[in-house]
């Protein structure tokens, strides 16, 4: 089975809005099963790519990163400009039991909020359930006012 790779390119963006942009693909990424992600950032003065490897390395990523591999390190085409992230291995069970409700960026840059059926069932459940309630209150209502 061969590998998935995946790449972003986050030239051209200041660094808020490439670390929003990585935020929202990492956990996309993991949850497609993608195994390798290139995160392009270039060479530049440094500073996009100290954030970005700050980011990959915080607690927020290590649920789906297993390991961060800087280009210049490990001699990957790009060298300084890139960062390869290797991404943990979901288990089956581990995929059933998790809901992903995913945020993400289309194409046009508009965001787009996407959640999964299990998501949709729960809320779908608490609007029956609160409908059901109100009903409850007002048959309850009618009562007592008639009474």
């Amino acid at each position: 089975m061969a590998l998935q790779r995946q790449e972003i390119d986050l030239h051209g963006y200041t660094v808020a809005e490439a670390l929003f942009r990585l935020e929202q693909t990492i956990p996309l990424s993991y949850s497609k099963g993608v195994d390798e992600l290139l995160v392009i950032h270039g060479k530049g003065e440094g500073v996009l790519r100290s954030e970005v490897l700050s980011f990959l390395r915080s607690g927020y990523c290590r649920q789906y990163v297993q390991s961060v591999q800087p280009g210049d390190q490990y001699r990957l085409d790009g060298g300084q400009g890139v960062v390869k992230v290797i991404f943990k291995i979901m288990k089956v069970a581990e995929l059933k039991k998790k809901s992903f409700p995913v945020r993400y960026i289309d194409v046009n840059d508009s965001k787009i909020e996407k959640i999964s059926d299990d998501t949709k069932a729960m809320v779908d459940d608490k609007k029956r359930r609160g409908k059901d309630r109100y009903l409850k209150m007002v048959n309850n209502n009618k009562i007592n006012n008639k009474g």
